[in-house]
């Protein structure tokens, strides 16, 4: 009843009755919970890479039935996650030094380099062109698609009954991303 927003008054009417627990035991587990996570978190984050994603969230309470200390207002908090980025597997229990996941370090990259980069660098010539071509034809065809979808999608070619405007693939949909999942 918790996770649905039932209102205090209603579970603690319904506890009286004999029906489900008490609003502080569900307080206690919720608070069990967080102390939970926060126990596996700890080990998680001194063994691997992880960042931190915090973002406001807004919203207006409404209330059924306003009076003058119960009225509808602006819902103002934070919420968070932590993100693991645990390369080598899901539940790796080796150091972040001897993972081998490919992290560059701070001293690899030479920025003096990008101060040697010419015209000819950024020329794109061969298969750098190609992968634009590809890309804009993606593009133009998607923002085809969202605006005039429905008429391009009817016009269906009566031998192979098959649309005759086909959307191009994205040049990246053979790439695929690694299969193990990160833990958040």
């Amino acid at each position: 009843m918790f996770p649905s927003n039932t209102a205090k008054r209603a579970v603690e009417s319904i506890h009286r009755l004999g029906m489900t627990v008490s609003y502080e035991t569900v307080t206690q587990a919720l608070r069990g919970n967080s102390e939970g996570s926060h126990a596996k978190l700890i080990p998680l984050v001194n063994t691997s890479y992880f960042f931190i994603s915090f973002d406001n969230m807004n919203l207006y309470q409404n209330i059924w039935d306003q009076h003058q200390h119960n009225r509808g207002h602006q819902v103002n908090y934070t919420a968070g996650y932590v993100y693991i980025m645990d390369c080598c597997n899901e539940h790796s229990n080796q150091l972040r030094v001897s993972c081998g996941c490919g992290f560059l370090p701070g001293d690899s990259i030479d920025h003096l380099l990008a101060m040697q980069r010419s015209y000819s660098d950024f020329d794109l010539m061969g298969p750098a062109s190609n992968y634009l071509k590809e890309v804009n034809v993606h593009l133009f065809g998607t923002s085809l698609e969202r605006y005039f979808g429905w008429t391009m999608f009817k016009h269906v070619d009566p031998l192979t009954k098959l649309s005759k405007y086909q959307i191009a693939n994205s040049p990246l949909s053979k790439l695929r991303v690694k299969q193990s999942r990160a833990i958040i």
